[in-house]
């Protein structure tokens, strides 16, 4: 019979261009395709559930490479500065982020992803 093994699934919307207030729900490391991320999960202040709901950051694989590395260091400048985020990369400081606000904007490029930005101000 066709069909027989569907099951409904939630289908979010894709958030657009804009800038929204947001509020870290979850902080955690883990692994994208072998690489070290740290997943800054998030929800959208007006209650409305959409995507993207996370940033990235991946961890410098070559401490050598000064290119990843000033990436790397000015991204997570920007979040912790657009979140109030203060301490060391470690669980104690991962939960007591949770919970911390800021703004993000988000872009679409020319191939249709949306890119999210922590919003400084």
């Amino acid at each position: 019979m066709f069909g027989q093994y569907f099951q409904e699934q939630e289908v979010i919307p894709k958030a657009k261009p804009g800038v929204y207030a947001v509020r870290l729900s979850s902080v955690r490391e883990v692994v994208v395709k072998d690489y070290n991320v740290l997943r800054f999960e998030y929800v959208y202040n007006d209650g409305v559930k959409r995507t993207p709901n996370y940033i990235d950051v991946f961890d410098v694989v070559n401490p050598n490479d000064r290119d990843a590395l000033k990436a790397f260091n000015y991204k997570m400048s920007k979040i912790r500065k657009c979140f109030n985020l203060s301490g060391s990369f470690n669980e104690l400081s991962y939960n007591e982020w949770v919970g911390h606000s800021g703004k993000i904007e988000i872009l679409v490029d020319q191939d249709g992803w949306r890119n999210v930005y922590p919003v400084v101000e």
